[in-house]
């Protein structure tokens, strides 16, 4: 059986894909696959009938580009992650596929074959979502040519609100159109993307001071927030959602990812405030859902 993570990009999102670092979690949520066969053809259980068509689509590529050592049959999923929610359940998934298929491969091989997976999702993939599929905890996410560096990054638990709005466009295509703008040398867009692409490793910095400056951590996120909006990245539900994050003690917040909806996080200075936040955001219009607050145990 493979197995893989959910994620949450907290930093960096859209610059890594010009090759800036990342900042990360790998959740605790998982995804299991897991191979039934022979059969005459390959098939998939456990999802949504909506996502099947995509997911072979998905286990085609890797199997035409590294054919395993077994014959058709049937794949069959177990996912505690949300479907099309900004928490990487694609990565998720063909990183479980990896290993399920290919169980003695090195992780830079294993990352490089299960990203080759994930383009058919998305098109022009940085890769730091199935590196976080790959563990749990916080990671600072750095592109190499050879594969990439990654950083464990120490602290103590983080008091985080996680939800999901529903996306007003694909993720795959919000990632074209910057990416597109970035290669196209758009000056305002390129310092943009400098500047998130920086702050994933100041971030960084941040958290592992002692003790955690936590507040700064959250000020820098409202500034990301700021400049993922003015590149088009906004929501209608979006200064609700925030506004009603503030009264309720938030240090800053922002989109995970691709942004236009999808997941967002909300930081607090401790659970108990984090749980009280939850309970007033699930109220806010056009949350797709949200996940209790909890310490995330980053050893």
């Amino acid at each position: 059986m493979g197995i893989a993570h959910a994620k949450l990009l907290l930093f960096g999102e859209h610059a890594v894909v010009q090759g800036y670092p990342a900042l990360g979690l790998g959740l605790p949520l998982r995804l299991r696959a897991a191979y039934r066969g022979p059969a005459q053809d390959w098939s998939v259980e456990g999802l949504p009938p909506e996502f099947q068509e995509q997911v072979l689509g998905a286990v085609r590529r890797l199997i035409e580009a590294y054919p395993p050592d077994c014959s058709p049959g049937v794949l069959c999923f177990q996912s505690e992650i949300p479907p099309a929610s900004g928490l990487g359940s694609s990565a998720a998934l063909c990183s479980a596929l990896v290993a399920q298929f290919y169980p003695e491969l090195s992780p830079t091989e294993h990352w490089r074959r299960a990203l080759h997976a994930e383009n058919y999702f998305h098109g022009k993939s940085s890769g730091v979502d199935v590196a976080l599929a790959m563990r749990e905890g916080l990671w600072l996410f750095e592109p190499r040519s050879e594969g990439p560096l990654l950083t464990e990054v120490t602290c103590p638990p983080l008091a985080l609100v996680i939800g999901s709005l529903r996306r007003r466009a694909e993720a795959k295509s919000l990632i074209l159109d910057i990416h597109g703008r970035a290669q196209a040398k758009e000056g305002r867009v390129l310092s943009l993307l400098q500047f998130l692409g920086q702050s994933a490793s100041r971030a960084a910095e941040l958290l592992q001071r002692s003790p955690p400056a936590i507040e700064e951590v959250g000020r820098l996120a409202t500034e990301n927030q700021k400049i993922l909006e003015s590149l088009g990245l906004g929501h209608p539900s979006w200064e609700e959602l925030q506004s009603t994050a503030i009264r309720a003690g938030t240090v800053g917040g922002k989109w995970s990812g691709a942004g236009g909806g999808g997941a967002f996080w909300f930081l607090y200075t401790d659970p108990g405030t984090a749980r009280r936040a939850a309970s007033k955001l699930r109220r806010a219009r056009h949350i797709e859902w949200l996940l209790e607050p909890r310490e995330l145990i980053l050893e």
